[in-house]
């Protein structure tokens, strides 16, 4: 009953989310929370994660654009994970950026990385359908600027022997 009121809730917020062009951080950290816990059911806890928040962000009075992370972490849950012969991790992080009307968002995962997801040919043509979505996304978000503010970059993390470790997602987003 609990995790089917979670998926009921989720749903609706999806819907009532994707109408609007900003939330609150505080409703994106509950609608994350909501989608991984339902994912750690399906996946049978393959993964764990953690949130993140300086405390300088006032999570109820910053809003940022909605529904922009969750594919992300789609993306690790089903195609970083897949096959690694350890449990995931996620990181999620949100950090003040140099510019004050701005926010960063971080999420490292510790899965197979790029090269191997793009060797699978059922899963390539699904990240890059998430990807675009994204990357539309971000380029609506700058049309109103003379200067480009939000910003989308996605690629595999290394640790200091060049091995690969992951991939991380860096988000500058607008706030509101």
């Amino acid at each position: 009953n609990h995790y089917l009121s979670t998926f009921s809730r989720l749903m609706r917020n999806s819907l009532e989310y994707s109408r609007l062009d900003y939330i609150s951080i505080y409703k994106e950290i509950n609608f994350i929370h909501a989608y991984l816990d339902i994912e750690k059911l399906r996946f049978e806890d393959r993964f764990e994660y953690s949130i993140d928040v300086s405390d300088e962000i006032p999570t109820h009075h910053y809003h940022i654009p909605p529904l922009l992370l969750q594919p992300i972490l789609e993306n690790a849950i089903k195609h970083a994970f897949k096959d690694i012969p350890y449990q995931g991790q996620l990181e999620i992080r949100f950090l003040t950026a140099q510019r004050e009307d701005m926010i960063e968002v971080i999420i490292n995962d510790n899965g197979a990385g790029l090269k191997e997801k793009q060797n699978e040919s059922n899963d390539s043509s699904h990240q890059s359908v998430g990807l675009s979505i994204i990357e539309d996304r971000i380029k609506m978000l700058n049309l109103d600027s003379e200067t480009p503010k939000a910003s989308f970059r996605f690629f595999n993390r290394y640790d200091s022997n060049n091995e690969l470790v992951g991939t991380q997602a860096h988000f500058v987003l607008p706030i509101q």
